[in-house]
């Protein structure tokens, strides 16, 4: 007896058919959401400089701080939910805190109070 894959015909051994136009997509629709987030966030110092008028360099330099920081925050929140545990199980109760959290923080990132550049970066 042989293995058959989905569509019935038997592999060669050391050959696979090239996947389908729609196995890529399906596999890609997963990054849109990161990709339009990242998008959004290239678009983070035109607005502080141009619009709400911190100047760029200030604004690059607290832009520059939030990614060295999330580089050692990162590995913190993921080693925290790793010994997490909850009825719910590990990584739920963080997801359902980000949907009450994240539209908070990007209204709030898009309008920031009118403050005085050195308090905006603080």
């Amino acid at each position: 007896m042989t293995v058959q894959d989905v569509e019935g015909e038997t592999p060669v051994r050391g050959h696979r058919r090239p996947l389908t136009f729609g196995t890529k997509a399906f596999f890609g629709v997963g990054s849109v959401a990161n990709g339009a987030y990242n998008a959004l966030g290239g678009l983070t110092l035109f607005f502080h400089s141009q619009v709400v008028g911190v100047p760029p360099h200030i604004a690059s330099l607290a832009i520059s701080a939030v990614i060295f920081i999330d580089g050692f925050w990162d590995p913190l929140i993921g080693h925290g939910s790793d010994q997490f545990r909850s009825r719910i199980g590990r990584r739920h109760p963080f997801i359902y805190m980000a949907l009450l959290l994240l539209p908070v923080a990007l209204f709030l990132r898009w309008h920031p109070p009118g403050w005085e550049a050195s308090v905006m970066f603080w």
